[in-house]
This record gives structure tokens, sequence and C-alpha cells, in this order.
């Protein structure tokens, strides 16, 4: 189990998913590794238009920019592509 809440920081950032600037939101978890805080994307849009995976999205939305192990709906994106992003 772990424990995560938003500290309130938020900064400018290139999402590493989607290629987008995007805001970023400071998260402090507490879980078997111990405490941590780490940059989230907040929910965005990839530049074709769908919602990027990395800024989470809704169980069972269609409409997805790169889901996990799937291909984009709009772009035909794949996975292993976004790291060219």
């Amino acid at each position: 189990m772990a424990f995560a809440t938003a500290t309130g920081k938020t900064r400018i950032e290139k999402c590493s998913h989607c290629g987008v600037e995007t805001t970023f939101e400071e998260h402090e978890f507490l879980d078997r590794q111990g405490h941590h805080l780490s940059w989230i994307p907040a929910p965005h849009r990839a530049p074709c238009g769908a919602h990027c995976a990395a800024g989470s999205y809704e169980h069972g939305e269609p409409d997805v920019h790169i889901p996990f192990r799937g291909v984009c709906p709009r772009c035909g994106a794949r996975e292993k592509e976004h790291s060219d992003a």
C-alpha cells in the first residue's frame, strides 16, 4: 500500500510521453521504499488532441494517446515511439 498527496508545488515541463509543455505537480509518497517526492504531469492533451496517458485519464476512455501496450487512435503512435517526442 502507498499513500500520496499533492504538495501544492507546480512547474512547467515537457511531457516525456507526448512532448507537450504542461504543468507538473509535485507529489509526496510514502510506500515500501520510504518517503520520497515525485513530479507528475497534470491531465493534458497530446498534440493529436487525445488524452495523454502520462497525465491520467478515466478508466475505459477510448481516446488516449499511447495507452499502455496500445496505439493512439488519433495519430497511430505506439508505446516505443513516445521517447522520441
